[in-house]
């Protein structure tokens, strides 16, 4: 099995069953104070970046594995990283995706699910229910990965290496690139959103 094949299941799995259970209820519209919804949104973020906690422990190892494999040239791919070391190349902006990232793409997600989808699908609404969820869950992905492009770029870079560190790398991309650098390959990364 390769690493991708690794990842996508659990790491789907953990995301958003982790979520799940730890997403506090949505208030009633008709009968929530500002207190309400305040609470409600902090909650959504603690849920989502909980979430982020045990996919950091689990991914970081298989993306590094995954990102080596992708990057390595000649006929023999690399092993599986064997030092603990090489397998949490770049863990910190895993950690900056995963943690704040998670907890921003839920906040979104939540956002656009109430305000949005609810009133385009709702009782004579120009789009199905499956159309707006399809479409909010799009947005938010796209959204989300302009957000964390650039920690992206510099992790890449990381797992691609066995050496420099986070500043290293993110010198690396604006001398090579200017600040363009961090969204190289964004476009693609937004189209599968």
């Amino acid at each position: 099995l390769t690493p991708q094949v690794l990842i996508s299941l659990p790491s789907s799995t953990l995301l958003f069953g982790t979520y799940q259970a730890l997403r506090p209820e949505r208030p009633h519209a008709a009968a929530a104070s500002d207190a309400d919804w305040y609470t409600f949104y902090a909650g959504v973020f603690g849920a989502g970046f909980s979430s982020g906690v045990a996919l950091t422990a689990f991914q970081n190892p298989l993306d590094v594995w995954r990102t080596q494999l992708q990057t390595t040239y000649g006929d023999k791919p690399p092993p599986p990283p064997t030092t603990v070391r090489n397998a949490w190349r770049g863990v910190s902006l895993t950690a900056v995706r995963n943690l704040p990232g998670n907890g921003v793409f839920f906040l979104v997600h939540e956002s656009l699910d109430m305000n949005v989808r609810e009133r385009i699908s709702c009782d004579g609404g120009p789009v199905s229910p499956a159309v707006a969820r399809m479409l909010c869950g799009g947005v938010t992905g796209a959204l989300y990965n302009l957000l964390l492009s650039p920690f992206d770029v510099v992790r890449s870079r990381l797992m691609a290496t066995s050496s420099g560190g986070v500043m290293f790398h993110t010198r690396a991309v604006l001398r090579e690139h200017g600040a363009r650098g961090f969204f190289r390959g964004v476009d693609v990364t937004v189209l599968k959103a």
